[in-house]
C-alpha cells in the first residue's frame, strides 16, 4: 500500500516537474511584419496551442487569440451616425437658443463663481509649488545616493541582458525617415544609434534632412524563454542594493 501512495506521489511530482520545465524552457516563438501603414504579429506556444495574433491594416485594429480550440477575436468597426442622430442634435439646439435669454441673468453670479474658482486654482496651485519644494531634497538624495546608483545599474543591465535573449534571431528590412526640421531628424538618428547593438547591419536606417518622409519593411522572427525573465527578476529579488532601493522608493513615496 505505501509503495502505492509512493509511485503516485512520485507520478505526480514528475508531472508538476514536466509542466514547470514546459513553461520555463518551451519558448515562445514570435514574428513581427511592419510597413508605413501596416502592423503584423504573430506569437504562438506549444506547438501553437497558444496562438496570438494583431494586426493593424487600413486604420482598422484586429486581434485574434486560440487557445487549443478555443477562439476569442475582435475587430473594430467605425461608428456610424444616423438621421436620428442629427435630427436629435437640432432639437437641442433650437431648445438651447430658446433658453439662452435666461442664462443671460445668471452672468453675474457665473462671474462671481468663476472667480472664485480662479482664486482656489492658484492658492492651489501655490500650495503645489510648496510641496515640491520640500520634496526635491529628498528626490535628489534619493537618486544620487550611492547603493541606488548600484541598483540603477543592476537593473540596467538585467534588461540589457534579457533584451539580447528575446532580440529577433532573424531581422532584416529598412528605414527611411525624414522631419521638416532636420534637428529632430537627428535626434531620432542618435536614438537608433544607441539601438545599433540589437540590430547592427540587419537593418538599414535612411535619414532624410530635407524632406518629411517614412517608409519601412521590417521583418523579424525570434523566441522568448520564460526562464529568461524567471533568472533576471531572481538576480534582482536577491540583490541588497535593489530592495534598499524599492524599500527606499516605498517610504519616499508614501
Amino acid at each position: 500500500m505505501m509503495i502505492h501512495i509512493l509511485l503516485i506521489l512520485l507520478a505526480v511530482l514528475g508531472i508538476i516537474l514536466v509542466a514547470i520545465a514546459t513553461i520555463l524552457f518551451i519558448p515562445i516563438r514570435y514574428r513581427i511584419k511592419v510597413e508605413k501603414l501596416f502592423f503584423e504579429f504573430h506569437a504562438s506556444w506549444l506547438f501553437k496551442l497558444l496562438n496570438v495574433s494583431v494586426c493593424y491594416k487600413n486604420k482598422t485594429f484586429d486581434w485574434k487569440i486560440r487557445i487549443a480550440w478555443k477562439k476569442i477575436e475582435k475587430k473594430d468597426e467605425t461608428d456610424q451616425l444616423d438621421d436620428a442622430d442629427f435630427q436629435e442634435e437640432d432639437v437641442e439646439l433650437e431648445e438651447a437658443s430658446n433658453n439662452g435669454f435666461k442664462k443671460k441673468k445668471k452672468e453675474d453670479s457665473v462671474k462671481e463663481s468663476l472667480f472664485s474658482k480662479i482664486k482656489c486654482t492658484i492658492i492651489n496651485i501655490c500650495d503645489k509649488i510648496k510641496q515640491i519644494w520640500a520634496t526635491k531634497k529628498k528626490i535628489t538624495d534619493f537618486i544620487t545616493d550611492d547603493k541606488h546608483l548600484m541598483a540603477f545599474g543592476k537593473v540596467k543591465k538585467e534588461v540589457f541582458v534579457l533584451l539580447k535573449k528575446i532580440v529577433p534571431y532573424h531581422l532584416k528590412g529598412y528605414v527611411r525617415f525624414g522631419c521638416e526640421d532636420p534637428y529632430n531628424t537627428g535626434r531620432i538618428l542618435a536614438l537608433l544609434s544607441a539601438m545599433y547593438p540589437f540590430y547592427g547591419e540587419k537593418i538599414d536606417i535612411y535619414p532624410e534632412f530635407e524632406q518629411k518622409i517614412f517608409h519601412c519593411d521590417l521583418h523579424a522572427k525570434g523566441r522568448i524563454r520564460n526562464i529568461a525573465l524567471v533568472i533576471a527578476i531572481f538576480n534582482l529579488f536577491f540583490d541588497k542594493n535593489v530592495r534598499l532601493t524599492y524599500k527606499h522608493y516605498m517610504s519616499l513615496k508614501g
